[in-house]
């Protein structure tokens, strides 16, 4: 009954500027999708089976700290629009998560969330910063063509399948430092314009910078963000998978089965 009064696209019954607090609420097959709310607050909420909030819009603060998407079920997040911060610490998804073409404008916090099924945020944007610190990603994660406008960090994220940021864009700092990619990692055609950051990251399976754009060393800038050379030491990767590193990184060997990355010349190593 309320969700029918939160769509501008039905006039007559539309309640605009409508705060809503859901936080540790049951809900099954949420539908969400078109509303526009003024706040809302789902946190430690449970959400089971088909929850929707594609082409929301959410003008002020959105809360999932906490929140739950129960297995047998899909969340989608397309186009939805988050005017003002999200908090989804904590956050977890036993199914499918689609964000595609979401737009989120301001700072935005999935730190140690957990993906347990397929996640997609393809083609979205970042206009705030964006935190992805301690997040597990358990399937394929895609964010391919996404736009990160502002700093943005997946330190000591775990990727236990394929990670994509094929043609990414990363406008100010991209931190993976300490991230482990357990499956394929598809940098390819992605571009560093701000300093770049995968010191002491590990990869398990193959690996591809084809075409990446790092910016070159910033005299200006402060230490270990002052050279484009050091934003791959001391990361790791398994010889089994297929290679390829920006230009000015080289292998070594290290153990049985891996190498490791240190600065070199302008080759590309494979």
């Amino acid at each position: 009954m309320l969700l029918r009064h939160l769509r501008p696209a039905v006039r007559d019954l539309c309640w605009p500027g409508i705060r809503i607090d859901l936080a540790s609420a049951y809900l099954a097959d949420f539908d969400a999708a078109g509303c526009a709310l003024a706040a809302a607050d789902f946190t430690r909420t449970c959400f089971g089976g088909a929850t929707r909030f594609a082409d929301a819009t959410f003008e002020g603060s959105a809360l999932l700290v906490g929140a739950r998407f129960t297995a047998g079920g899909a969340a989608d997040f397309s186009r939805a629009r988050f005017a003002a911060e999200l908090a989804a610490d904590g956050l977890s998804f036993a199914c499918p998560a689609v964000f595609d073409e979401a737009e989120f404008g301001s700072a935005t916090s999935f730190e140690a969330a957990i993906f347990g099924g397929p996640a997609s945020f393809r083609a979205v944007v970042f206009h705030g910063s964006g935190k992805f610190d301690r997040a597990t990603f358990g399937e394929h994660v895609s964010f391919q063509d996404a736009t990160f406008e502002r700093a943005s960090a997946f330190e000591h994220a775990v990727f236990e399948a394929t990670a994509s940021y094929r043609t990414a864009r990363f406008a100010d700092m991209a931190l993976f430092r300490w991230a482990a990619f357990g499956g394929n990692a598809d940098f390819e055609h992605a571009r560093f314009d701000g300093a770049a950051a995968f010191a002491k990251s590990v990869f398990r399976g193959g690996v591809t910078f084809h075409a990446a754009v790092l910016r070159r060393a910033d005299a200006t800038a402060a230490p270990p963000f002052d050279d484009v050379r050091t934003a791959f030491d001391g990361v790791r990767a398994t010889t089994g998978g297929a290679r390829i590193w920006p230009a000015g990184q080289r292998e070594e060997p290290f153990e049985d089965g891996w190498v490791t990355v240190r600065p070199a010349g302008n080759e590309l190593v494979r």
